[in-house]
């Protein structure tokens, strides 16, 4: 299972610093600005850890974040502790039973693509995955993965910008419909 990618993946993500004053700064994923970015993070890792656990998952991801940086750093923690004793399936709310390597395989391309998001957003470094070649490997087979699914609509969008049919992390931003190009304004 792929966790030490997500645990690599869910560390440089919350390294990325945020401040008061960047809260409500447009992302590159346009469902969410900075704030909203780690309000959904937190929210599907508890989700995801209660899942895990086998205990009913709460109905709505949204957490009111003191801190973001840490309480992603908690959340994370949270899912990484499920992960360790996780069965072989988990049922989760949005496709039913689900092999736990799948999820955690779509929860790398995830933390990669809103990292990304978010350091593009600041214009911070987020530099773990152009030298890291197994958490990026990881994080390109997600998006196949879950355009595979029902819910795959919702998931991404059509891929988009100057990276399409590019490899690597420009590659992996430009499948899951964002562009590589985007910077803030």
């Amino acid at each position: 299972m792929p966790v030490t990618a997500l645990a690599t993946a869910r560390s440089a993500l919350g390294a990325i610093p945020v401040g008061p004053a960047d809260l409500d700064r447009p992302i590159p994923c346009a469902e969410f600005d900075v704030r909203g970015l780690p309000t959904h993070v937190v929210g599907w890792h508890h989700v995801f850890a209660a899942c895990l656990a086998g205990t009913a998952a709460p109905g709505d991801p949204t957490h009111v974040l003191l801190d973001p940086v840490a309480d992603l750093r908690v959340s994370s923690r949270l899912l990484l502790d499920a992960l360790d004793t996780a069965p072989d399936e988990a049922e989760l709310p949005y496709r039913g039973r689900t092999p736990v390597p799948l999820l955690v395989t779509e929860l790398v391309a995830e933390t990669v693509l809103h990292g990304w998001d978010l350091a593009t957003a600041l214009a911070a470094p987020f530099a773990p995955f152009a030298v890291d070649g197994p958490v990026l490997a990881e994080a390109e087979r997600g998006p196949a993965l879950l355009r595979g699914e029902v819910f795959a609509a919702e998931a991404f969008h059509p891929a988009a910008g100057t990276g399409v049919g590019a490899g690597g992390l420009p590659g992996l931003v430009a499948r899951s419909g964002r562009d590589p190009g985007w910077r803030p304004s």
